[in-house]
């Protein structure tokens, strides 16, 4: 029986790449000798994406369109449509071209080479992208990886092939504050890795700078509670610091009766642990910030309607 595969991407800003998305998407797929259905998510998008979407409908019977109501963002779309995929194998993918959609060749490729695989997931080892965005990257990976027990893999893309045992464990995921990169290692199963050469294309990115903050701010609070132990360590270091210093300059005053210390040094330590504590206050807070928002329970997307041709 010919097995069946759902390849998955999100709609937004992609009206200039859609159309050279679902051919080079298409005939990739039409190699594998397998049913295809091809979900795409409107998470927001201008209404001329969905307009698109819905043309192309004519040409490809394959695409299904999941129209959310509003933009819930990246992680949630991609989630999304991983609950409306219904194939044996799901393919997950961005539709802006910058990851190539023959990525899905290999992939596949990969499954056939070793079918005990849940999911296979494209790898770009690659230095790629401006000094400062590098060096970002690399201080993310290093900082999560070192807080929490989940290890992300350096450079992974968004395209990856899953089984269906796989997705439908990733979908039990009810996270209100997602962090997809994190969940998809967390689940485990057996995977491997493909090289992937990722484009560096002209058009910029969805994901401005304080969108990049807040995504590694929520990555490392939903999977590590080490910031916690780490604002207590310190905690207990200033404390006792501040113990002996206080010993000291009273075992000073006591000796030397001339001594008395200066009110600038007074207010330096006064001011250092006022940013401490400002500080400690903060980070508790982004946890009850989390907690606040898991325990709402809100659904995490609204589909209005899935359209089919």
């Amino acid at each position: 029986m010919m097995e069946k595969l759902s390849i998955v991407a999100s709609l937004y800003r992609s009206t200039p790449h859609l159309r050279e998305f679902i051919s080079r998407i298409s005939a990739s797929a039409a190699s594998l000798e397998c049913s295809v259905e091809i979900i795409l998510v409107n998470d927001g998008c201008p209404v001329d994406s969905l307009a698109c979407a819905r043309q192309l409908q004519t040409e490809f019977p394959a695409i299904q369109i999941v129209e959310l109501t509003r933009n819930f963002g990246h992680h949630f779309a991609m989630m999304s449509g991983l609950r409306q995929a219904s194939g044996q194998w799901i393919y997950l993918t961005d539709v802006d071209l910058e990851e190539p959609p023959e990525i899905l060749a290999e992939c596949w490729a990969r499954h056939l080479e070793a079918p005990h695989l849940d999911w296979i997931v494209g790898i770009d080892s690659r230095k790629k992208g401006s000094l400062i965005s590098s060096v970002w990257s690399q201080s993310f990976h290093y900082l999560f990886n070192a807080m929490s027990e989940t290890r992300l893999r350096k450079n992974f893309l968004v395209s990856r092939l899953m089984s269906r045992s796989y997705v439908q464990s990733l979908i039990q995921v009810h996270d209100r504050v997602l962090f997809i990169g994190g969940v998809w290692e967390w689940v485990g199963f057996r995977s491997g890795s493909v090289n992937a050469k990722k484009h560096l294309l002209p058009h910029s990115s969805n994901y401005s700078l304080a969108k990049k903050v807040k995504l590694a701010v929520d990555a490392i609070t939903s999977f590590s509670a080490q910031p916690l132990f780490i604002i207590f360590r310190v905690g207990v270091a200033i404390a006792a610091t501040s113990t002996l210093a206080l010993a000291i300059l009273i075992g000073l005053r006591l000796t030397r009766p001339d001594f008395f210390p200066g009110w600038v040094s007074i207010v330096a330590i006064a001011l250092i642990f006022l940013g401490v504590a400002l500080s400690y206050i903060g980070t508790i807070g982004i946890y009850l910030a989390v907690i606040f928002t898991e325990s709402k329970d809100r659904p995490r997307v609204i589909v209005r309607q899935t359209l089919r041709f």
